[in-house]
């Protein structure tokens, strides 16, 4: 939860400035304040579930079980926006694509108007609510 929390952050931002980004990099400092920092290349992109399923996967990969103390994820690699090639068949990873797209930059529209605490992720709702009991 706290890395897709982290990653949707990370893509509000990106979505904000139109930059779409091709590495994902995470950060760990363990208990011992060791850390450690990997990335991969993703296409390009500014979409939390590409983030995060990017970051989840280094995650998965690197983290030895030992307690971490902090957790971060970034994108780099926006480039200078150079074009995609196009094809000539519309697939459904492409309109799925754009479909997220006009989806979270909906979302981002109603947390800048309304505040980031009105609308999160099914996802994220179960740790808020077990904040919020006494």
């Amino acid at each position: 939860r706290v890395l897709l929390s982290l990653a949707d952050k990370v893509g509000a931002d990106a979505r904000r400035h139109g930059k779409k980004g091709t590495t994902v990099q995470i950060t760990l400092k363990y208990a011992d304040f060791s850390c450690i920092t990997r990335q991969s290349s993703i296409p390009a992109t500014y979409l939390t579930k590409d983030i995060s399923a990017a970051g989840a996967a280094l995650l998965k990969k690197n983290w030895t079980s030992r307690p971490v103390r902090l957790i971060g994820i970034s994108v780099s690699g926006f480039g200078d926006d150079a074009p995609q090639q196009l094809s000539f068949f519309v697939s459904e990873k492409t309109v799925d694509s754009t479909r997220e797209e006009h989806i979270e930059k909906t979302v981002d529209g109603i947390r800048q108007r309304f505040g980031n605490k009105t609308i999160k992720r099914a996802s994220l709702l179960d740790g808020e609510k077990a904040k919020d009991k006494p």
